[in-house]
């Protein structure tokens, strides 16, 4: 009975933190790569746009992790 009961605690605070969290930054990108005709046609053998926005996502997160590292050895937490 407790795992109802810690469940029904996730699914009440869920939306209060989803809603306190800032909207996807990669919607321009995507709505961005929609609009060019041309891959329409390409999309349909090959999904170059979901390719490019996840692409995107990737680098973003690396570019974050390698930051993050930067800071920890700059402030001596790791070697």
């Amino acid at each position: 009975m407790q795992k109802v009961s810690e469940l029904g605690i996730v699914l009440i605070f869920l939306p209060i933190v989803m809603a306190a969290l800032p909207k996807s930054p990669f919607r321009a990108f995507i709505k961005f790569w929609d609009s060019i005709p041309e891959l329409n046609s390409l999309n349909y053998f090959f999904p170059v746009t979901e390719c490019i926005s996840v692409l995107e996502a990737w680098v973003a997160c690396i570019g974050v992790f390698y930051t993050i590292m930067l800071l920890a050895r700059w402030i001596k937490m790791i070697d």
